[in-house]
């Protein structure tokens, strides 16, 4: 049946473009969160290939594409042989495509911007690389507006311009291995000239989020250096032992620039996906340039050859009295629930204190620490101790023990400002309606990271379920129009008889919709636009007025439990579109509040520089005995955005000990 209304020509939920957790590996290739994808990586660097073919599908209307892509939108650190390579190459696929009478189209749509793509990763690494789109059939035969159009044509012209990839590779060797060669050589030429040496990056409290920052580079064969001594630069102080240095001199030196560097100047304004990736703004990482040949090599200690996992201990041995850990470890939360599920009882200290451990170390603890009292538990002394030992050396954190309850500064451990916390029993709607995309996300730093299980569920289940097993609900963006009144009913009942919501995005508008919260959106600035432009520019003028994905800069209340684990209230945060929350007129129920002059990086329409400026980004509401926390951007995006992670892991561990 070719009607393309038949059910074969459409796919149920979540479609089948994605992974296991949902991700969409086509935009993994600067992340490599995914282990698909960090083989990809590995083998591409083992071969350096010549020639990188992406082979993709499109909407079944149109034709095929192969790239250049917009002329106007590449990206600058794309060196222009590699441009003229690219357009060299298309003239062998539309050759072998003419002697057939296939339709093709260049230049359009698709661009060269985001290294993160498989066709534009092999650019910034020496390879021509280069997009196929064919349209899909998506099924056996299916009626298009060019004819009925069949499974066998779609898998022809994939061969077609694999073979004519390869006669140019053929025919073009000599050029394309003086290009590989070349694009090294001037990389490490350019750093010469260069007023920034070196990237400095470490966080003094944070080993797991510095090893996939470590990890990440070490993937994409960066040279990184051992710090070999404390120093202070651009007011920050980065440690020996917890900082690294990655030179620019190096082969790699147009990568270090995009993982790096912040992005504000623009040729054009119209993206075909994101805009800005800069790594140390994902991951909230301490970072500074290196602006000085002397600094650089006085600071430059010994080659990092391996990445190694942060190794986690309990110092201190066996307790009488207590075990401690600090909530600024990437990997806490998986500490905390491994114990949580193991039945332990487990506090959280809401003020700072200072105290020594078993070993007499002294030792700062900050908001957030996490406390498991010897006397409290159910088991012996020795039982619990292996457990402690097995949840720090499984998480790689440092738990300190320590034999009193007395501090030298501040709470003690007695205090009734150490509040009990439960564990989480996670339930996620998912299914139609659901962006896959953030739930996938959601169930991947769940499940691969803090080992935390989550039920997910169809959204209009709720209409017919006992929701009561479960303490924590989690609404990413969704319409929710399958939840009826029964259902609602259910989970207005449950949020108020304790329960605590985790919304994200859209999720948010049905809430308030619904008076489960109340939000007040704020309206985007009126625009002011010429009584005629041209018909011909409609799709970039609308595109060119969102936000594609770009970096902006927030404030953190560090002592609210939504703030544990940071030490600096400044805090970076991904904003992909233009919705914007009022802060609440309760000043104690924004944690997350975006400053002044909040823009950093990636592409903003320049009347809109401004609407995120002093605007909510987290808000908590109650209802009843529940609480619901209120995300208005995705704060775990593509898995990559470690720096906002422990923000929803906040909200998911602490969310009900919020005061209502």
């Amino acid at each position: 049946n070719t009607d393309p209304e038949n059910i074969e020509f459409n796919e149920p939920w979540p479609n089948s473009r994605t992974n296991h957790y949902w991700f969409d590996l086509n935009r993994d290739w600067l992340a490599v969160q995914d282990p698909g994808s960090y083989g990809r990586v590995r083998e591409f660097h083992k071969w350096k290939p010549n020639i990188f073919n992406d082979h993709h599908e499109m909407g079944t209307n149109a034709t095929f594409f192969f790239q250049p892509g917009p002329p106007g939108r590449v990206n600058p650190l794309i060196t222009k042989e590699t441009e003229k390579l690219v357009s060299e190459i298309a003239t062998y696929h539309s050759k072998a495509f003419d002697e057939i009478g296939q339709l093709y189209f260049s230049g359009e749509i698709f661009d060269d911007f985001n290294f993160g793509m498989g066709y534009t990763y092999p650019d910034l690494n020496g390879s021509i690389g280069i997009l196929f789109e064919q349209a899909s059939t998506r099924g056996h035969r299916v009626e298009t507006i060019h004819g009925i159009k069949d499974f066998s044509e779609t898998i022809r012209n994939q061969v077609i311009v694999s073979l004519s990839s390869i006669k140019a590779g053929v025919d073009m060797r000599e050029k394309l291995l003086n290009h590989l060669r070349l694009f090294y050589t001037t990389a490490m030429e350019r750093a010469n000239n260069e007023n920034i040496k070196a990237w400095i990056f470490g966080d003094p409290f944070d080993r797991g989020k510095n090893y996939h920052f470590l990890d990440i580079l070490h993937t994409h064969n960066i040279e990184v250096f051992e710090l070999n001594q404390t120093t202070d630069i651009d007011g920050k102080t980065f440690t020996k032992g917890s900082s690294w240095i990655v030179p620019l001199k190096q082969p790699q030196n147009r990568l270090i620039h995009t993982l790096f560097e912040k992005v504000v100047d623009f040729s054009d304004s119209t993206f075909y996906d994101i805009s800005t990736w800069t790594k140390p703004l994902t991951f909230n990482m301490p970072c500074s340039a290196v602006g000085s040949a002397n600094i650089l090599n006085s600071l430059l200690g010994t080659k990092i050859e391996k990445v190694e996992k942060p190794v986690g201990e309990v110092r201190g041995g066996l307790s009488k009295t207590a075990y401690l850990f600090q909530w600024d470890e990437y990997y806490a939360p998986k500490a905390l629930y491994s114990l949580q599920n193991k039945g332990l009882r487990t506090k959280v200290a809401t003020l700072p204190f200072t105290m020594n451990n078993s070993l007499g170390e002294r030792v700062e603890f900050n908001y957030g620490t996490i406390m498991i009292h010897v006397g409290s538990q159910e088991c012996d002394e020795d039982e619990l101790y292996i457990m402690v030992e097995k949840a720090a050396k499984e998480s790689g954190i440092v738990i300190h023990s320590v034999e009193t309850a007395n501090s030298t500064e501040g709470i003690t451990l007695g205090s009734n400002n150490f509040a009990s916390l439960t564990k989480p029993e996670i339930l996620m709607f998912i299914g139609p309606g659901a962006s896959f995309r953030e739930t996938g996300e959601i169930w991947h730093l769940l499940d691969q990271r803090y080992r935390v299980p989550v039920t997910k569920v169809n959204i209009s289940s709720i209409n017919n379920m006992d929701i009561n097993r479960y303490n924590t609900i989690i609404m990413a963006s969704a319409s929710y129009t399958g939840i009826n009144e029964k259902g609602k009913e259910t989970l207005s009942n449950w949020v108020s008889n304790g329960g605590t919501i985790v919304a994200i995005g859209g999720a948010n508008r049905w809430l308030n919709n619904n008076e489960f919260i109340t939000i007040e959106y704020n309206a985007l600035p009126e625009r002011k636009d010429s009584v005629l432009l041209p018909y011909r520019m409609r799709e970039q003028y609308r595109r060119a007025r969102g936000i594609s994905g770009s970096i902006f800069q927030a404030k953190l209340d560090v002592t609210h439990p939504l703030g544990y684990g940071y030490r600096n209230e400044l805090v970076p945060y991904f904003i992909l579109g233009t919705t914007t929350y009022k802060p609440s007129g309760n000043p104690f129920a924004n944690p997350l509040v975006y400053t002044n002059n909040s823009y950093m990086s990636g592409y903003v329409w320049e009347p809109y520089k401004h609407i995120v400026d002093n605007t909510a980004e987290i808000l908590i509401n109650s209802k009843g005995n529940g609480t619901i926390v209120s995300f208005a951007h995705n704060p775990n995006f593509r898995g990559f955005w470690f720096g906002t992670n422990k923000l929803f892991a906040n909200a998911i561990f602490f969310g009900p000990i919020i005061d209502r």
